[in-house]
């Protein structure tokens, strides 16, 4: 297999691994509600997920792109369960991503507007940190998603450092990090919430 071929694997693998993570946390929400999980985070992942597809578009990355689309519209799939929360966590959303992203890429390009997708992506992840610093339970957040998030970072970054594109290869590294994070505090909630339960119950009995 040429180097090539290799990469676009890579991009491809990452473009599966990532979509499935979100649909798992769609199908949680859907079952469990949303308690412990942030919609802005989720509306950040959707207009920034906008704004990797127009990356991958204008620089000829079918992965980039297709991965992109398919993961911003299983995000939506979250976020349409915010209720209340919808139009004030999207109007933020719009305005962060608008601000990191889109302007600094269309005026000095799209490397200096990646350096903005970090921050972005940074801000993603604080919302939804501090959700479950917040909750006691996080019933509605998947562990599951944020660690098969995590791998799906790292074969991104593996992606980038073949084909060349360093500053996605940090984004990637950074997001990694924070993804385990978020996963870690998650199962952290979740085992909290086994010892709690049995205990209420038989309260109440």
């Amino acid at each position: 297999m040429s180097s090539a071929a290799a990469t676009e694997a890579f991009g491809w693998i990452a473009a599966t691994v990532g979509l499935p993570s979100v649909v798992i946390q769609a199908v949680r929400v859907n079952r469990r509600g949303i308690e412990g999980v942030s919609i802005l985070t989720w509306c950040l992942g959707i207009f920034a997920n906008g704004f990797w597809a127009a990356y991958g578009a204008a620089t000829g990355s079918q992965p980039i792109f297709v991965g992109a689309i398919l993961t911003g519209i299983a995000m939506a799939c979250i976020v349409v369960r915010g209720g209340r929360q919808i139009p004030s966590a999207l109007g933020t959303a719009l305005v962060t991503v608008a601000l990191l992203g889109w302007l600094p890429g269309l005026v000095w390009g799209w490397d200096i507007g990646l350096i903005g997708t970090l921050f972005i992506n940074v801000a993603l992840c604080v919302p939804q940190i501090a959700a479950l610093y917040r909750t006691q339970t996080a019933r509605g957040v998947s562990a599951v998603t944020w660690f098969v998030s995590a791998s799906m970072t790292v074969l991104w970054a593996l992606y980038s450092a073949l084909d060349g594109r360093w500053v996605l290869l940090g984004t990637n590294l950074v997001l990694c990090g924070l993804h385990t994070t978020i996963a870690l505090l998650a199962l952290a909630r979740h085992r909290k919430l086994a010892r709690v339960e049995p205990a209420l119950a038989i309260a109440s009995a």
